[in-house]
């Protein structure tokens, strides 16, 4: 290096400057450090600790020394990797792949190896913009296929929003128009569920306070299961497998394959106060528990119809 004062270099060719440098005197454009590896040490008098940075390796490197002499890396920028560590530990890595924060290996644009916590005093959310399909993937690497589960939407399926467990089919769905899917993915109603096997749909009361399950409608009826019972206007299980508190309309007729087809009972709760139709053995049977007091029948047989203890009558 040249010694001449005023000229483009420090008077220095080894060892030391000390001192300071004030006035227009101090201002450089370039400070250019010729070495193996070229350092530039903050020394504060008044602590012990320093800062350091150096060129090594191809990489700018700071450095931190609490004691003043045992320099560790904060910061290292290479021609294709950055990277941030506190107290000798990585914590956070740039490359051509992405940012990692927790991993040295980052494989996303964003890769944390850990819990993130979101805070704020408004409302927190989470803007995924796609073109074509936007998703959250869950990855359990403890266990094997199928380790993954997908929260997705579907801009490409009818824009719709789903929930899957690996990267086929589909669990939940809930289309653009409302619709909601349970082992479907093209929904026909407001809750379609479709799976085979075992049971569709299970409803179960643990504490045993109310038996059964509603499905409400918005005109205030109301219909209940119960157990293997259908109760249609009331919360009563008297035994049977369709009890209906009110007027009931079959379209199609009534199906059964016992004795007993049906049985209307009055609500007043009087005993044996009720009518059956039974069939068995060619013959069709009205039962009336209110006839003179006693149980009586009303038989139509093949060429005959009597009332059993009364008049026989012949059709």
């Amino acid at each position: 290096a040249s010694s001449v004062i005023g000229g483009p270099y420090l008077p220095l060719t080894g060892g030391t400057l000390t001192g300071s440098l004030t006035g227009t005197s101090a201002k450089f454009t370039q400070i250019e450090i010729e070495s193996q590896v070229p350092s530039i040490l903050f020394d504060e008098t008044d602590v012990s600790s320093n800062w350091r940075n150096r060129v090594q390796s191809g990489s700018y490197k700071v450095q931190y020394a609490s004691d003043g002499s045992t320099f560790s890396d904060y910061l290292v920028i290479g021609a294709n990797t950055q990277l941030w560590k506190v107290g000798g530990s990585e914590k956070m890595r740039l490359n051509s792949t992405g940012l990692g924060i927790g991993t040295t290996s980052p494989s996303e644009k964003l890769h944390v190896d850990g819990n993130v916590q979101v805070t704020t005093g408004g409302n927190t959310y989470l803007n995924i913009n796609h073109g074509n399909v936007g998703f959250i993937k869950f990855t359990d690497t403890s266990i094997s296929s199928p380790n993954q589960f997908l929260i997705q939407h579907n801009y490409a399926q009818d824009n719709d929003f789903r929930i899957s467990r690996g990267t086929g089919g589909v669990d939940f769905v809930i289309d653009s128009v409302g619709n909601t899917g349970i082992g479907t993915s093209s929904p026909t109603a407001k809750l379609h569920v479709s799976g085979g096997g075992s049971p569709s749909v299970i409803i179960q009361d643990t504490d045993g306070t109310d038996q059964y399950a509603t499905i409400n409608h918005n005109n205030g009826s109301n219909q209940y299961i119960s157990g293997s019972n259908i109760l249609i206007g009331t919360t009563t299980d008297s035994g049977y497998k369709l009890n209906v508190y009110g007027n009931a309309w079959f379209n199609s007729g009534l199906v059964t394959n016992t004795a007993v087809a049906l049985k209307l009972k009055q609500a007043s709760g009087v005993i044996n106060d009720s009518t059956e139709f039974r069939t068995g053995a060619g013959e069709f049977k009205i039962y009336s528990g209110r006839y003179n007091n006693a149980h009586q029948s009303f038989v139509w047989a093949t060429g005959n119809n009597y009332v059993s203890g009364a008049t026989r009558m012949t059709l």
